[in-house]
């Protein structure tokens, strides 16, 4: 046989094999294709609680896949899939290592790694999604959607803060030890008009609920050194009367850009009118962590699935991560029955779903385990915010007066 035909036989077969690692690929990826579409049918169903459809999903692997694989390179197309999916199942309904594990290939030992790798990378991915705002121009956009939606004017976003049940930490349990006598941390939050995160802050020690806004939170330290660009004070519409832009907050402090309701005791009908008003702003965030709360499983229980504390954060910050993305990509995951709502027209209010447990009477507040931090009393640690405060409510009184609200205060309950 010639030189030249020896080198087409051999170039043949060199063909020949190549279609056939073609054909195999082939095969394996609709092999894997099949498996990963039959594991959506059937894993599906179990994520219809966070409201997360296939193009949400499909969206959120492909943002989540690079950053896995960055970190372990023998991660396959189906290993991701698998990883995210069993990552969502367990944030959806909070399942126990015995039912994560159950028809998988994947160990307790595995489990207990896989979940909190693929809680940071789902946050690392949808930083995008959790925008703290940088600039004036960011906040003067915050305060515009307040203004139009809930008619509360220089409010930069609602501050709240809940308790996170989690399982009795083996050290330094007390520490942990909230007022309601669960072991818990706490998620502190600051909220947009649209009911998403704008920052959060995730496991401070459940028991040390009366001072956290003061002492731990990067929020507030950057509020004192007025380092995060808020707009200067500038005139309520309508007046000459100049106001800072604040927050509506429940916490103990009445500061400056920190503005709470009237004590309940003895008050004025102008002092009512600023708690009705002050409540439509504030609302938005008891409704985000309410919604947090109806769609992520894992917080109805202790979270367990952790080593430490590490851990325990990736959960709590995944969910919040979650929570914004599928706000702004699904236009079912809010629905109309998980929110307060005011029906200005016909004098009535409609109580969020997640307010109330399954069992008729029960109140969230005493049950929920998303737990919110007590009220103390007033403290006054810049007698400017108490006369801020006295601004809103002539403001709120008069000029930004509302046709509706002297009949809407004596209809929508105290709430918070």
């Amino acid at each position: 046989m010639s030189r030249n035909a020896l080198i087409a036989l051999g170039l043949l077969r060199v063909a020949d094999l190549e279609q056939k690692e073609r054909q195999k690929q082939r095969a394996l990826k609709t092999k894997a294709y099949l498996k990963m579409t039959h594991s959506l049918k059937t894993d599906f169903y179990r994520l219809k609680n966070l409201r997360m459809d296939e193009a949400s999903f499909f969206k959120l692997l492909g943002l989540v896949r690079p950053i896995l694989q960055t970190h372990n390179n023998n991660l396959e197309e189906m290993d991701v899939v698998e990883r995210l999916l069993l990552t969502l199942k367990y944030l959806a309904t909070g399942c126990s290592l015995e039912e994560l594990s159950y028809k998988t290939d994947f160990t307790h030992t595995d489990i207990l790694a896989i979940i909190p790798a693929t809680c940071r990378a789902i946050f690392k991915a949808l930083a995008p999604y959790v925008k703290f705002p940088a600039e004036e121009k960011e906040w003067l956009d915050v305060a515009d959607e307040f203004e139009r939606k809930w008619n509360f004017s220089h409010c930069a976003g609602a501050l709240s803060a809940v308790h996170i049940a989690i399982d009795k930490p083996s050290n330094d349990a007390n520490s942990y030890l909230n007022h309601k006598g669960f072991h818990s941390v706490i998620l502190v939050a600051v909220v947009n008009a649209n009911y998403e995160f704008l920052y959060f802050d995730f496991g401070f020690y459940g028991g040390g609920e009366k001072d956290y806004i003061c002492t731990d939170t990067s929020f507030f330290e950057n509020m004192i050194n007025e380092t995060m660009n808020l707009p200067k004070e500038s005139p309520l519409p309508g007046t000459e009367v100049s106001a800072p832009y604040i927050f509506v907050s429940d916490t103990d402090y009445i500061i400056e850009n920190f503005m709470r309701p009237y004590s309940k005791e003895n008050l004025t009908n102008e002092e009512k009118i600023f708690n009705y008003r002050f409540s439509r702003a504030k609302r938005v965030a008891d409704n985000a962590f309410g919604i947090l709360y109806e769609r992520f499983g894992v917080l109805h229980q202790n979270i367990s699935i952790q080593k430490d504390e590490a851990d325990l954060n990736a959960v709590g910050v995944a969910c919040c991560a979650l929570h914004n993305y599928l706000a702004k990509t699904n236009k079912d995951y809010i629905p109309r029955e998980s929110l307060d709502i005011e029906d200005e027209n016909n004098l009535s209010f409609q109580t969020a779903s997640w307010r109330l447990k399954r069992e008729e009477g029960v109140h969230w507040r005493d049950t929920h385990p998303l737990l919110l931090l007590p009220q103390g009393p007033e403290k006054v640690n810049d007698y400017r915010g108490e006369s801020v405060r006295e601004v809103f409510t002539k403001y709120f009184n008069n000029e930004a007066k509302l046709p509706f609200q002297e009949q809407m205060v004596n209809i929508v309950p105290e709430l918070m």
